[in-house]
């Protein structure tokens, strides 16, 4: 998803994101879960269910993704921790019943 993912000009939004962030010398990337949801339905479906395992293989990832752009970019940011953003909260009808 983060190498796959392009806009509607068929530019590449994370490999974008990635450079940004590796010029700011940061190691934060976010990922919009709107666009993980329309491409990667399974994945997003994982993400609420299992965050914080899903969240750990997105770090992953994301951090071999700059390593092959950005090879010696470990020397800055030895991990790259991807955020979520646009994350539906959705309360279930039951729950406020009981508000």
């Amino acid at each position: 998803f983060l190498r796959t993912y392009v806009d509607e000009k068929g530019a590449s939004v994370y490999r974008e994101k990635m450079r940004q962030m590796c010029e700011a010398n940061k190691q934060s990337l976010i990922v919009s879960y709107n666009g993980l949801a329309a491409e990667q339905s399974v994945i997003a479906y994982f993400l609420p269910e299992a965050p914080k395992e899903m969240l750990s293989i997105f770090d992953e990832a994301a951090k071999e993704v700059v390593l092959s752009l950005f090879p010696n970019y470990d020397r800055i940011a030895t991990q790259i921790h991807v955020r979520i953003s646009e994350l539906p909260l959705l309360e279930e009808i039951r729950s406020l019943r009981q508000l």
